[in-house]
């Protein structure tokens, strides 16, 4: 896998990181499955808790390998400066793939055990939510693994536009008289603001590659 991540002279050193970087991407794909999983429960393909579930647990699995990894890394090979800053950086990364993996599994056991019926336009809302959040994780670590600050940037863009939908969901409740589509409602309005936080997690994934390149925090 290719990153730009720099080169060093020894080249177990190099190799290391290499490991590192090929865990957060494919946590990264693991996650983005976890949000398509909340596509296809939208969309009622049928039972999915046992799937999300064992699902999870690759997550999980990749959050302690990426942690291990690192934990060696920093204690063998004393990394310095922008190393330092990747290898440290990269667990919490891993913790928030981690937490967006745990959104996605509750927002598919909620679905499943309610037994929504959700409106077609609710439906396409949160399904634009979904498509946006998946687009966010993938481009986040994209950025983390190429140094590309830009790119993060767009990443915390899109959190703006999560972040309009939500609220137009929410005044949707507010606007209306409290009535036999009121469950619907606050069941859609949950699952949105679940949405909403696990793409918060791309966002700091975001913010992370600024300090990592740069070495400054900013504010999401």
């Amino acid at each position: 896998m290719h990153t730009d991540l720099g080169k060093h002279t020894v080249r177990s050193f190099d190799d290391k990181l290499e490991d590192i970087s090929s865990l957060i991407l494919s946590m990264s794909k693991l996650t983005i499955k976890s949000i398509s999983l909340i596509e296809s429960a939208i969309k009622g393909e049928g039972d999915l808790i046992n799937k999300a579930q064992d699902h999870d647990k690759k997550v999980n699995q990749h959050d302690y390998e990426i942690a291990s990894e690192v934990v060696a890394f920093i204690a063998l090979r004393q990394p310095k400066a922008y190393d330092l800053r990747f290898a440290v950086s990269a667990i919490k990364v891993a913790s928030n793939l981690e937490r967006v993996g745990d959104y996605a599994k509750g927002v598919v056991r909620k679905i499943a055990k309610s037994d929504l019926h959700i409106s077609k336009t609710h439906q396409e809302e949160l399904l634009k939510m979904t498509k946006i959040a998946q687009e966010m994780v993938k481009d986040s670590v994209n950025a983390l693994l190429k140094n590309d600050l830009n790119k993060a940037a767009k990443v915390l863009a899109k959190d703006d536009e999560i972040d309009g939908i939500y609220r137009a969901i929410f005044a949707d409740f507010s606007n209306n008289k409290l009535d036999e589509s009121s469950r619907e409602l606050i069941n859609v309005i949950f699952i949105a603001k679940s949405i909403e936080r696990l793409a918060d997690h791309a966002s700091n994934i975001a913010s992370i590659v600024n300090y990592i390149v740069t070495g400054k925090t900013i504010e999401n």
